[in-house]
C-alpha cells in the first residue's frame, strides 16, 4: 500500500469537519453553504497535494483555517467600494452614478421593512407599485401622464416604437453602443 492512499483516507469528509466547531464559526460569519464550499476546496487541494507525492498529514484544523482563508480572499475580490480616477463620471464598469446618501438610506430602509409597495393605504385594497413615481415626474414634469420603465433602452424601445415607426430615425454614432456584452443599442433601435 502506497503512503499516500493511507494519507488520503485520512482527509476528514467535509460532513465531519462542518462539526467542529471552529467550523461552525465559519458558518455562522459566512453561513453554512460557503463554509462548506471553502472546506470542499481546502480538502480537494489537499487531496491533489497529495497525490502530486507530498507527504502532508491531514489536519482539520489547518483545513478549516485554510477554508478561512479561502472565504476571507473571496470576500475582498467581491464587490467593494471604489474611487473613480478614470475622468468618466458615469462609468458602466464601476457601478455608473453613485446614489445620493439620502437615496441609498431610503433604499436601505425599504429593503429591511414591509413596505405598501403594491397596497393601497386608504382604500385596502392592492395598488400600483408605479402609481407614486408616475404621480411624482407628473408634477415635476407638468405632464398629463408619465410611464415608468426599468433602463433607458426600454424607454428608448417604447419611444421609438410609439413615435417613430416605420420612419428613419438619425442618432450619433457614439450612442450607437453594447451594454452589458450583447445588448446593443442599434438593435432596440433597428425594433
Amino acid at each position: 500500500m502506497k503512503p499516500s492512499s493511507s494519507l488520503l483516507r485520512g482527509i476528514p469528509g467535509i460532513s465531519q469537519l462542518l462539526c467542529l466547531p471552529q467550523a461552525q464559526e465559519l458558518a455562522k460569519a459566512y453561513t453554512p453553504g460557503l463554509a462548506a464550499k471553502a472546506l470542499r476546496t481546502a480538502t480537494d487541494n489537499l487531496r491533489a497535494a497529495i497525490l502530486a507525492g507530498q507527504e502532508i498529514t491531514p489536519d482539520a484544523v489547518r483545513l478549516i483555517r485554510e477554508a478561512g482563508l479561502f472565504l476571507q480572499q473571496e470576500e475582498k475580490t467581491s464587490h467593494r467600494a471604489l474611487i473613480n480616477a478614470t475622468g468618466i463620471l458615469l462609468h458602466t464598469n464601476l457601478g455608473r452614478a453613485p446614489m445620493a446618501l439620502c437615496a441609498g438610506e431610503a433604499a436601505r430602509q425599504a429593503a429591511i421593512h414591509y413596505t405598501n409597495l403594491e397596497f393601497d393605504c386608504l382604500s385596502g385594497s392592492r395598488g400600483d407599485r408605479l402609481v407614486p413615481t408616475q404621480e411624482l415626474l407628473k408634477e415635476i414634469l407638468r405632464a398629463q401622464d408619465a410611464l415608468v420603465v426599468n433602463n433607458n433602452a426600454a424607454a428608448v424601445l417604447l419611444i421609438l416604437s410609439s413615435l417613430a415607426h416605420g420612419r428613419e430615425v438619425i442618432v450619433s454614432r457614439g450612442e450607437l453602443v453594447e451594454i452589458g456584452g450583447s445588448f446593443r443599442v442599434p438593435d432596440v433601435m433597428a425594433q
